[in-house]
């Protein structure tokens, strides 16, 4: 019989009033046909973490169980090879006494400190803090002494030196500056003149005889031009005559 029979004559009986027999076959078919219940995700997802924490509880007790074993191991073995070991307090002998007949010599010996020595000490100390200091007050900012004199005797060195290296060598003079700049001043009047010599010179001279005269004049002003060279320096040489 298939399950639309089981269930038509289910359905028959149940509206006939007559006792109902219900197969197995309709029993499946009927749990088939009913809604399954819906499944609790976050009830399912609780009780899996909750196991998975308790196992992870449980690993760590068994990790530190393990860690508390070895500790012991290790202190017996420690306890094992120290077991023969004997401790040692090292000990100094007391201090003996001295007498009191010797503290009473002690004491015996050493003067009193009377009003005096006590005046004594504060008079020196009073003359060593009135006792003025190489670093006072009104000489600080300034150069020492030492220091200037030095330095003085630096700079005439050097101007000695330079004064050395200024002076002729034997057998010159050093020309004054007065006569180097009358020298200047006459060398330019005889340049003057030479200039206008050649400008003068007449076109109706001889041909030979003008480039003569020229050339004697182009050379003047070129010896003209090499003694001004000469005497525009600032300090001149001249021989001394024998």
């Amino acid at each position: 019989m298939s399950g639309e029979g089981d269930l038509s004559s289910l359905l028959k009986h149940s509206y006939s009033g007559e006792p109902l027999l219900v197969s197995q076959t309709a029993q499946r078919y009927i749990a088939s046909r009913q809604p399954k219940p819906k499944k609790n995700h976050i009830a399912f997802n609780r009780r899996a973490l909750m196991e998975k924490q308790a196992m992870m509880t449980d690993s760590k007790k068994k990790k530190e169980a393990e860690i508390d074993e070895k500790r012991k191991a290790v202190a017996k073995k420690k306890e094992a090879l120290f077991s023969d070991v004997k401790g040692r307090v090292f000990s100094s002998s007391p201090l003996s006494p001295v007498p009191r007949d010797e503290r009473s010599i002690v004491s015996s010996r050493s003067p009193p400190i009377t009003s005096e020595f006590h005046v004594a000490f504060g008079r020196r100390v009073e003359a060593a803090s009135s006792r003025p200091t190489s670093t006072s007050s009104h000489s600080y900012g300034r150069v020492p002494r030492y220091i200037t004199e030095r330095k003085r005797r630096l700079e005439s060195e050097v101007a000695r030196e330079r004064d050395r290296e200024n002076e002729p060598p034997p057998g010159f003079v050093l020309m004054d500056e007065e006569e180097r700049q009358s020298t200047l001043r006459k060398l330019d009047e005889h340049e003057k003149l030479a200039r206008d010599e050649l400008r003068r010179i007449p076109f109706s001279m001889n041909l030979a005889r003008q480039a003569r005269v020229r050339e004697d004049l182009e050379h003047r002003l070129k010896e003209i031009d090499d003694a001004r060279r000469v005497f525009s320096r600032p300090k001149v040489l001249l021989q001394r005559d024998p």
